[in-house]
This record gives structure tokens, C-alpha cells and sequence, in this order.
């Protein structure tokens, strides 16, 4: 584990480093890859709740990622399990846009 000092103190402060961390299984697959979740729901989900159950494991407060379809699966297994953990799009962070809602939040709930 360490701490990735590339957006150190940046975006309004909010952001003071990221924690990285080997639990969440960065490279497994989150069971979601185009018909994959619709020809194996079962596997599917067991992939996903894996990858949300790493996550809480890690106590963070945000999951960050390129894919846009991963991120939509594994924001909503986390809402589905009512995890607090916000999801949000690398680009959203980069534009200064975590300060709303994250991925699969409803508006008024940020």
C-alpha cells in the first residue's frame, strides 16, 4: 500500500492522495462484460459482490475507474448491499465534479 502523490492537494483540497490498495483485485473482472451478465447471471453477480465486498473491506470512502459499464455494476451492487461508498468516473474527478453525487446516487442524495 502507499500513497499516490500525483494528485496531492489538488481539486480545492479535497483531494490529498489516493490510498492505493491490492484488496480490491484491480485486475478480476467485475462481471459485468456485455452479455456476459445476461448469459451467466449467476457468476455475474458472484464477480461483483466479490468486488464490492473488497472494497468495504478497504473502508474507502470512493472507488475510481475508467470503464464506464464496470463502474455502473459495481456502483449499484454497492448501493443494492447500502454501502456509503461513492463511485465516480476518473474523468468526473479530474473535471472537479466529486462534489455531487456519485455513479447510481439519485441527485438528492449527495
Amino acid at each position: 500500500m502507499g500513497v499516490n502523490p500525483l494528485f496531492g492537494g489538488g481539486h480545492g483540497g479535497r483531494f490529498v492522495g489516493f490510498v492505493l490498495s491490492g484488496k480490491v483485485c484491480l485486475y478480476v473482472c467485475c462481471g459485468f462484460g456485455g452479455t456476459f451478465s445476461v448469459k451467466y447471471p449467476e457468476i455475474s453477480t458472484r464477480l461483483v459482490s466479490n468486488k464490492a465486498s473488497n472494497l468495504e473491506q478497504t473502508s474507502a470512502d470512493a472507488l475510481l475507474g475508467g470503464d464506464l459499464g464496470c463502474l455502473l455494476n459495481i456502483a449499484g451492487r454497492l448501493r443494492r448491499e447500502g454501502s456509503a461508498a461513492k463511485v465516480f468516473h476518473i474523468a468526473e474527478v479530474l473535471a472537479g465534479m466529486a462534489d455531487g453525487p456519485g455513479i447510481a446516487e439519485p441527485e438528492d442524495e449527495a
